[in-house]
């Protein structure tokens, strides 16, 4: 057989990465790409540069619960009924960090 079966890496596709043997020129992608455990994945024109994105957003939320006074007067007997207020206020503060890998060339 054909010593570049061993020598080259394959493709999913079965095509010889940097060769044109089978029919399908690849010799402009002389890099195997792997994508699985099985050691199979695609030809590349050049090994990919890992690149690294990193956002953090912080988002504040205030929740403000309110309750009024309320006084009522009972004209029969003469008595008044007040209910006291309470303000309630919660901050929570969440920090959100996303890092993304890409890789370029792919």
């Amino acid at each position: 057989g054909d010593a570049r079966l061993l020598l080259y890496p394959l493709d999913y596709d079965g095509n010889i990465c940097g060769t044109d043997y089978g029919g399908t020129d690849m010799t402009d992608y002389p890099f195997l790409y792997t994508i699985n455990y099985w050691h199979t994945g695609i030809c590349l024109k050049e090994c990919p540069v890992l690149s690294r994105t990193t956002i953090e957003e912080t988002n504040t939320t205030n929740i403000t619960n309110d309750t009024t006074t309320i006084a009522t007067t009972d004209a029969s007997n003469n008595t008044t009924i007040t209910a006291a207020a309470a303000t309630n206020t919660t901050t929570t503060e969440m920090t959100t960090v996303v890092i993304n890998y890409t890789s370029d060339g792919l």
